[in-house]
């Protein structure tokens, strides 16, 4: 990707939970092209973004403008020091960040300092992995599956622990097991916003005058998404009409993410789970294709499709696709064709 195109964008609203209330995003100088922007806002009101590297900045969020790009703290020794997010508490700004990539090395470490630019003082016991009603918590990186990221199909998920921060300290975080213990809250459903509660099903008919479901998805932010995806259109009541794009899942070394990739999902929230869709299409050119997969990334997804081979005088088959591109040792089995099953 071209550095240059890497620009910040900052939303506001007053209202979060109304999606018509945000407005038009604005740009916010990004001149050392990185990644991960975090804002902070100190006691005095001025306005930071921190950055992957980790770069700290001044921004003034009525402009848009930023200070010089300050490099804060380049972590423990790791690769990839990402994913910043400072804190102030007991007159301390604690930097805390990622580092490891997404990994079996990925790690979580902090420092701290008494000014915000710095200098940084690590935490001796690096890296660490512990609400109103005065217990902390933590967020943490995951995944569902193993040994050692061998099997990770649903890819990173984020799991919440007890924490302990006290006074004066440094925060303290339990270990993320498979069973938690901690002072959970009790559950609660009157709450603002709306949409679907997480590990609900769904049931969805695609009903005259309704839209696509909120926690309904894209790979690639669709180029025209009223057109590209049409709920209920006239001349097919109960249904969603997609419009084929060029670029099929795995996509192809030319393709550029503004040429818009046909595909919905729904994130998966459990290990076992039951599903079904409803397809109706015309497929009449070689390598068209429409269907279902269990998707992660263009370079790993699983997917069962309607498609058209390139010698199509039988016409649609049924293909069984696995594709496991840059995984080591990972050996991805066969593609299998058969007839499409009569109903």
């Amino acid at each position: 990707m071209d550095p240059s195109t890497l620009k910040f964008f900052v939303f506001t609203t007053k209202n979060p939970y109304d999606d018509e209330a945000w407005t038009d995003p604005f740009s916010v100088s990004n001149s050392g092209a990185h990644i991960d922007p975090d804002l902070f806002w100190d006691d005095d009101g001025k306005a930071y973004i921190a950055s992957a590297g980790i770069y700290l900045q001044s921004v003034d969020l009525s402009t848009g403008g930023t200070g010089q790009a300050v490099d804060i703290w380049n972590g423990t020794g790791s690769p990839h020091s990402e994913a910043p997010h400072v804190y102030k508490k007991d007159g301390w700004y604690y930097l805390l960040i990622a580092e490891g990539g997404t990994e079996p090395t990925h790690r979580v470490t902090i420092a701290r300092s008494r000014h915000i630019f710095g200098p940084f003082e690590s935490y001796s016991k690096n890296p660490i992995l512990t609400n109103s009603s005065k217990n902390w918590w933590g967020v943490a990186l995951a995944t569902r599956g193993g040994p050692n990221w061998e099997i990770y199909h649903m890819g990173g998920g984020t799991v919440l622990f007890p924490a302990k921060w006290e006074k004066d300290q440094w925060p303290v975080l339990e270990s993320v097991r498979g069973h938690m213990k901690g002072p959970q809250p009790r559950p609660n459903k009157n709450v603002p916003g709306s949409g679907a509660w997480v590990g609900s099903g769904d049931v969805v008919n695609f009903e005259p005058g309704s839209q696509l479901p909120k926690h309904f998805v894209h790979w690639r932010p669709p180029p025209n998404r009223a057109v590209d995806y049409s709920i209920s259109p006239k001349a097919h009541r109960y249904s969603m009409g997609l419009k084929a794009s060029v670029a099929n899942l795995t996509a192809s070394a030319g393709y550029q993410p503004t040429d818009g990739q046909t595909f919905v999902a729904r994130r998966q929230a459990h290990t076992r789970f039951q599903f079904s869709i409803d397809i109706s299409v015309s497929l009449t050119r070689p390598s068209q294709e429409s269907g279902l997969s269990v998707f992660l990334t263009s370079h790993q997804h699983i997917t069962l499709s309607l498609f058209m081979p390139q010698n199509s005088r039988k016409g649609p088959q049924m293909r069984l696709q696995t594709i496991a591109f840059g995984k080591p040792n990972i050996t991805a089995p066969d593609t299998v064709m058969m007839s499409i099953p009569k109903p």
